[in-house]
């Protein structure tokens, strides 16, 4: 390998020890661990979520006027964004001949840079 590639993959190794490092002292930090895929609180961290978990309906007679108005309006606003994101997906899919869920890597490049790449 040349010296450059050497040097890079050093690097990366370096910096994939400090990432480590990080991540265990937030571990520590935050108090929790990874259990396969999911996520694992302290029983301490768990408890202390439990007794300033609040239902739903004394958070409604707790809040501000506005903010219990104004909640339907916002979250009936998934489902109209979702359709309006597909939509435009596929129009600039299917009208610039563009593969964004696959094809050739030069092709799809043309696509996102609006140059023709050569293939």
């Amino acid at each position: 390998m040349s010296k450059s590639i050497t040097e890079l993959a050093d690097s990366i190794a370096k910096l994939e020890k400090q990432l480590s490092e990080e991540l265990d002292r937030q571990q520590d930090r935050f108090r929790y661990s990874f259990e396969g895929r999911r996520v694992r609180f302290e029983q301490e961290v768990e408890e202390a979520h439990a007794r300033l978990k609040q239902a739903v309906i004394p958070w409604l007679f707790s809040s501000r006027l506005r903010h219990v108005i104004s909640a339907p309006f916002i979250y009936a606003m998934i489902v109209p964004i979702a359709f309006f994101d597909l939509t435009i997906t596929l129009y600039s899919t299917s009208v610039s001949g563009c593969t964004a869920f696959g094809g050739s890597s030069a092709a799809s490049m043309s696509c996102w840079t609006g140059t023709s790449w050569p293939t």
